[in-house]
């Protein structure tokens, strides 16, 4: 009788106003606990009998399992530890001990505290959706494999499959899968994730699971003195070499720890000719330090032990009661190599919260709730060097209600059971040692639509940018919220079904080639959707597939790669043909610092390539071939089997550490390639020591600042490792001292110089640095001195010193918006166009373009307003440089020309993609015709001057 009065007063109070909090919140700090609380009823909505309850929670791939008991019937209540561990969404699951009927109801943190307050309802329901999943190896059916689905929110679902390989799921209607593992006793194991090309459609009723035969891979873990880590737990994640990284899934024979020798032997690692994968560390004791070494069968991974984090109390304030937020905070700056800290909390029903953070760094902060919302902050809670804390606020307040209403086909049906990600941005930048870095942060949470296809959030007001993503389709929608306007978005989707392609090959006279020998990959281009397949030929070269998609790439080729071809497809109405052409080489030298790179990793991407323009949610192309070689003695490499006139992404390893990757050839390729050897130069030191004369270099130097209005810095080093690294790291690098990006570097050591570079040095009264110092002058953009600095590297502020003289020489940043209204200005008062380009400061085609616009400025002048814009760097720069490449991905330099009007009337965006710089005959080409539609007063021979000076 008591537990059912008590039982009573629970349920009471959760249907009480919100100040009834203390009934579902109790402690604090780590020992904060919220309840959940609800009834499970049947499918006909009468109290369910003979029911279990489960609640877990998931970390990474860790789980808190909290299991309790069904209290006075049909009622529930379940106590969650929501500070103890870094969890990301539970489940709760309710069963019947009578049936298979089952319930879940999945949360994310940011809706716990509104699930806490509400009465959750769980109906229980039969699973009707019948999968049937095939298990195969090497073509033949593996009975017995485990199969196990990953449903989203931590939810798995394991079966066997049957003697024939085949393993029946039964899932609720509105449950689709994330992951799909399957493996076998005897070491053999497969699987895909739905978000990871090829896609797979989720809601599909039968899938196949190719399994691969695995090996023993020993794994070694080492501290950063190389001693060995023992009982370390990880989780191994495998997946598929790039580009595509499918990963696989885990299951238990994933989890791992380390032996007393810090080695372990994962049994169940592919036996394939390459992979990607790493530790996810089941530990806060330590983290990943660098990327894993693989020698034959063996794996070190390389870790470190965690800095110590300082722990800090932040405050909530609210007009409405002040427990069970949730409070997000990250920052750039992990301990990790290019991984983020997030740190997050509940807070108690005084509105506190606790989180242990990384001292100096800066954080970005902010509260997600279901139905408030909280502003932006960013801050640096801890500074070690003073000892001083700085406590994060966060403003809690009621915000305006967005109504998301999402529709399908032509008739608008709603599209139920979709997720949709909602963004808000808020940038911000901090110092990292001497540099000024910028970067976006801000909450981002999830919602669903419901059966009608509708969802709804809150905002305050501002930009909320909606995002939908799907294996198969995806878009993005952008709407400024405002106080008191409630306001519905629509998202559609044109169509939901598969589109026919189907069409014929035609091989070249003569050919002995026989169709069943031709493979035709068929891919959606249209940048809406994302479907790709691959199909044979039948024996008179028919093919055909459904896919999504209204435009496609199709690309055809026989067996032992002979021919080959490629179309774009805009009208799949239209009869398709495709005629096989020969294939042939693309070849390439590769010289680094004007030595051949010998045994460099080459890497090439045929890929067609569909219209350019607009925002699109996907890549509009489809990646066909994709090859690797190595250069020879003389830094050769050869390609063979290309198929002329699609476009070919030829790229290597980046050798100075700087970048990941060189981009030695991008754009489309033509028989007349193939005549002869495309050279790349690549540079392998971070500071060049170039051969011309140092005159010469400070006199083009000066040159390309004119062009463009960046500012010449002339350093000398004295020689010493020291000296250059300091003169490389305070007035070079822009990752170490981002005021830079405003200056050009003329860099040369003071030790050892030609009687020609003394002579250039004593006739500017330049000053030679002593052993151990740097020395640096600076100019405007028009080559008039600005000051010099002298500065001992081994001196404790000679960082300092070094920055502050460049910030103070470093122009004030433009402003993207002010430039582009004072150019349409001028433009108006003189009637001529505005010839607009997006160009930033590490561009070599960039300076290139700017070298010729200022050559030809005055040919150009009798039409053209010149505008730069540097999206990167330009106050305003992103939003800007979008009225040119109106969303689309194109490279840069991009440029185009508006009428004064600002009306967009041609751009660089040619047949073949971007000019860029167009030192290619299709670019000039394009150039021309760029010229000739937008000319008032430039007469075709002007027109041929101007193209003629590409040529010098």
């Amino acid at each position: 009788m008591r537990a059912r009065l008590l039982l009573a007063i629970l349920f009471a109070l959760l249907a009480a106003p919100h100040d009834a909090q203390a009934a579902f919140i109790r402690g604090s700090g780590k020992d904060l606990e919220i309840c959940l609380s609800g009834e499970v009823l049947d499918a006909d909505g009468r109290p369910a009998t003979d029911v279990e309850i489960a609640c877990r929670l998931n970390h990474n791939s860790r789980e808190l399992l909290i299991v309790k008991p069904v209290v006075e019937g049909n009622r529930f209540e379940v106590w969650i530890p929501v500070n103890r561990v870094r969890w990301y969404s539970m489940s709760l699951k309710a069963s019947s001990k009578q049936n298979d009927h089952v319930a879940y109801r999945q949360l994310a943190a940011s809706g716990l505290r509104q699930a806490a307050i509400e009465r959750l309802s769980l109906t229980l329901r039969p699973p009707t959706r019948e999968v049937k999943i095939s298990v195969i190896h090497n073509g033949q059916p593996a009975p017995g494999a485990m199969v196990k689905a990953d449903v989203g929110y931590g939810v798995d679902l394991e079966t066997r499959a049957n003697d024939q390989g085949i393993a029946q799921l039964h899932l609720l209607p509105d449950q689709e899968f994330s992951y799909l593992t399957a493996w076998t006793d005897d070491f053999r194991m497969g699987g895909f994730s739905f978000n990871r090309d090829p896609p797979r459609d989720p809601n599909a009723s039968e899938y196949v699971i190719e399994l691969s035969k695995c090996r023993d891979q020993s794994m070694r873990f080492v501290d950063e003195q190389g001693a060995p880590v023992a009982g370390l737990p990880f989780i191994i994640q495998m997946a598929t070499p790039p580009p595509n990284y499918n990963y696989l899934g885990t299951n238990e024979h994933s989890h791992l720890k380390t032996d007393a020798s810090g080695e372990v032997v994962y049994r169940w690692f592919p036996d394939w000719e390459k992979h990607y994968f790493y530790a996810d560390l089941e530990t806060d004791d330590w983290v990943r330090d660098g990327d894993p070494e693989t020698t034959g069968n063996v794996t070190v991974f390389k870790v470190k032990k965690a800095r110590p984090r300082k722990s800090i109390t932040g405050q909530i304030t609210s007009t409405t009661s002040l427990g069970g937020f949730w409070v997000e905070l990250s920052s750039f700056q992990g301990e990790q190599k290019r991984m983020s800290d997030m740190v997050w909390a509940f807070s108690d029903l005084d509105g506190h919260f606790t989180v242990d953070v990384l001292p100096d760094a800066h954080y970005c902060v902010f509260a997600l709730d279901s139905q408030w919302v909280s502003n932006m902050t960013d801050l640096v809670p801890y500074d070690s060097a003073s000892d001083h804390i700085t406590p994060p606020q966060v403003e809690i307040s009621a915000g305006q209600e967005v109504k998301i209403a999402v529709t399908v086909g032509a008739e608008r049906r709603p599209y139920p059971n979709l997720g949709i990600l909602l963004r808000r941005y808020h940038d911000y930048t901090w110092q990292e040692g001497n540099a000024r870095k910028h970067g976006t942060g801000g909450p981002q949470m999830y919602v669903k639509t419901d059966e009608a296809g509708m969802a709804t959030c809150h905002a305050p007001p501002g930009k909320l940018e909606l995002n939908v993503y799907t294996p198969h389709w995806r878009t993005q929608e952008s709407v400024e919220v405002r106080a008191g306007e409630p306001m519905t978005v629509e998202l559609h989707r044109d169509s939901d079904e598969k589109r026919l392609v189907k069409g014929h090959i035609v091989l070249p006279a003569h050919s002995d080639q026989k169709f069943r020998d031709v493979v035709v990959q068929i891919g959606s281009i249209d940048g809406i959707y994302n479907d790709k397949l691959t199909v044979n030929c039948s024996e008179d070269g028919q093919f055909s597939g459904e896919l999504f998609g209204s435009q496609v790439g199709i690309f055809a080729a026989t067996a032992d790669g002979k021919l080959a071809a490629g179309v774009h497809v805009k009208d799949l109405d239209a009869p398709i043909e495709v005629p096989l052409v020969p294939t042939i080489p693309f070849q390439g030298q590769i010289l680094g610092d004007r030595k051949p790179l010998i045994g460099q990793v080459v890497h090439c991407v045929v890929r067609i390539e569909g219209e350019q323009g607009g925002r699109s949610p996907f890549a509009k192309l489809l990646d066909v071939k994709q090859l690797e070689t190595r250069t020879d003695e003389q830094g050769n490499y050869t390609f063979y089997g290309m198929p002329a006139n699609l476009d070919l992404l030829v790229y290597t390893a980046s050798i100075d550490g700087v970048k990941e990757n060189e981009y030695l050839f991008h754009k489309r390729f033509t028989p007349l390639h193939s005549l002869t050897r495309t050279v790349s130069k690549l540079q392998t030191s971070p500071i060049k020591v170039s051969d011309q004369p140092l005159a010469e270099r400070f006199r083009n130097t000066l040159r390309d600042c004119a062009a463009t209005g960046y500012r010449p810095l002339v350093v000398f080093y004295s020689g010493t490792a020291r000296a250059a690294e300091f003169a490389n790291d305070q007035f070079v690098d822009h990752d170490k001292n981002n005021d830079v990006y405003d200056f050009m570097q003329v860099v040369t050591s003071a030790v050892d110089m030609t009687a020609e570079d003394a002579a250039f040095v004593k006739e500017h009264d330049f000053k030679l640095p002593p052993p151990g110092h740097v020395t640096v002058y600076a100019f405007d953009s028009q080559g008039q001195p600005t000051g010099s600095l002298d500065v001992d590297v081994a001196a404790a502020e000679a960082a300092q010193a070094a920055a502050a003289f460049v910030k103070e020489r470093a122009p004030k940043r433009a402003d993207a918006q002010q430039k582009w209204n004072e150019a349409f200005a001028e433009a108006k008062r003189s009637h001529r166009r505005v010839l607009a380009r997006v160009s930033q400061r590490y561009c070599g085609p960039c300076f290139k373009l700017a070298r010729w616009l200022k050559d030809e400025e005055e040919l150009l002048a009798k039409d053209f307003v010149l505008l730069k814009i540097d999206d990167y760097h330009d106050e305003n720069g992103r939003g800007v440089a979008e009225r040119l490449t109106r969303g689309s991905r194109h490279g840069i330099p991009f440029f185009g020309i508006f009428d004064e009007d600002e009306k967009l009337l041609v751009d660089s965006a040619g047949p073949t993609g971007n000019i860029g710089y167009p030192g290619s005959v299709e670019g000039q080409a394009h150039l021309r015709k760029m010229l000739l539609e937008s000319r008032r007063n430039l007469s075709d021979s002007d027109v041929d001057a101007l193209i003629g000076g590409l040529l010098k």
